[in-house]
């Protein structure tokens, strides 16, 4: 819905259906070093939804979103029940220099035995700044740094990473 020329909404709710299928190991109950393996499948509904609010000015441009879903857990391979709040603004000083601003924060949840093998409780918060500069007509310099936090409560872990990421692109007019 754009509410008027500068802002934008959008809202898309609904249901799910998930049927998960996994492994899950367990001894033997009468030899105790032998491990047998046996397939689980679980049905499960819920809540999906998505919305956010956006805004296109002249020289600045930010949004705003929240969404529910079901999606892949950071580096497993496991589902999780993920609630994520995402922002971004951008603004343009000159004509060929801006800067940026990006944030997000993930909830991912999981029960043992319905979306995934093992218990999930982790919370992602990513915070990234960013520079762009038009050095020469389609020749762009792009910095950014990213750090990134995640809080796992089941295995208490706190894993940080700083990335920084430096692009030179180069774009050929093909319709000029």
């Amino acid at each position: 819905w754009a509410m008027t020329e500068v802002f934008n909404l959008l809202v898309d709710l609904g249901t799910r259906y998930t049927r998960s299928e996994f492994m899950v190991a367990q001894r033997h109950p009468f030899i105790p070093f032998i491990i047998i393996t046996r397939e689980e499948t679980d049905h499960t509904w819920g809540g999906v939804g998505h919305v956010a609010l956006s805004y296109q000015g002249e020289v600045t441009s930010a949004s705003l979103s929240a969404s529910k879903d079901v999606r892949p857990g950071g580096g497993d391979s496991e589902t999780t029940d993920r609630t994520s709040f995402l922002f971004k603004i951008s603004r343009r000083f000159a004509e060929k220099f801006s800067a940026h601003l990006s944030g997000e924060y993930f909830l991912n949840k999981a029960d043992a035995g319905e979306l995934s093998r093992t218990d999930i409780d982790e919370q992602t918060i990513s915070i990234r700044p960013g520079l762009s500069c038009e050095i020469i007509d389609n020749l762009v310099l792009t910095a950014s740094y990213t750090f990134t936090r995640l809080k796992d409560r089941e295995d208490h872990t706190d894993p940080e990473r700083n990335l920084v990421y430096v692009q030179l692109r180069y774009g050929v007019p093909l319709f000029e």
